[in-house]
């Protein structure tokens, strides 16, 4: 499981605003994963779900990056 480091070094300075502070915490989390793990963890998913899962998302993942790069080379307007 990921974690988040809050050691007196990631806390940052002492004259920091607190906004700024949860700011970099939050980032920290997003960063680290958690709360996505989380929210995964939340129910249960069987392999095959979570291999079609991750198929679908490589292959919409294809598809962006096969347009992303086809109009970069002005093939389609």
């Amino acid at each position: 499981m990921p974690t988040v480091s809050l050691t007196s070094k990631k806390r940052g300075r002492a004259d920091l605003p607190i906004e700024a502070a949860l700011r970099k915490f939050k980032r920290a989390v997003d960063n680290a994963g958690i709360l996505q793990e989380a929210k995964d963890r939340m129910h249960f998913e069987k392999p095959s779900e979570k291999r079609q899962r991750r198929k679908k998302t490589a292959v919409a993942r294809t598809r962006k990056e096969r347009r992303d790069f086809e109009l970069s080379r002005g093939r389609i307007h």
